[in-house]
């Protein structure tokens, strides 16, 4: 499960953004699936299961790019352009506390951008025990 450092993170995050938009904000939701990785609803993640290969699927420079955008706009400083380096470390760092505290093979990224807010759902996997992790995050205006 989370550690107490990923979860104090999450939740700094949470009240930097609600300090930003006092009437919104950041909120997050972890869900843990012992053996459920087939349920997992992102279909690349999904697919990365199946193929002959058993390819590892891994977040991209892109996914933090469009992770660190949405901290970004959480912050209150919405973009549609590359975020900051900061905002870009902000979701390395997340990233790497995931990791350290499921210790995943597979991850992947969806990124909603909706009128005044924003999605994120990651989804990890642990082959060993074949467990589905999920990490949905949102903020917004109001």
């Amino acid at each position: 499960m989370l550690s107490k450092r990923t979860l104090g993170f999450l939740e700094g995050l949470a009240n930097a953004s609600s300090a930003v938009y006092t009437e919104g904000g950041l909120l997050f939701k972890f869900k843990f699936g012992y053996q459920q990785a087939h349920n997992c609803s992102i279909t690349s993640l999904r697919e990365s299961l199946v193929t002959a290969d058993r390819q590892n699927l891994e977040l991209t420079e892109k996914d933090i790019q469009d992770l660190g955008r949405f901290f970004q706009g959480s912050l209150g400083q919405y973009t549609k352009e590359t975020p900051s380096q900061d905002a870009q470390e902000i979701a390395r760092s997340l990233v790497e506390r995931l990791h350290h505290d499921l210790q995943f093979d597979l991850a992947s990224l969806v990124v909603e951008d909706e009128n005044y807010g924003m999605t994120v759902q990651l989804e990890m996997v642990q082959r060993l025990n074949n467990s589905l992790y999920s990490l949905e995050i949102w903020w917004s205006v109001d």
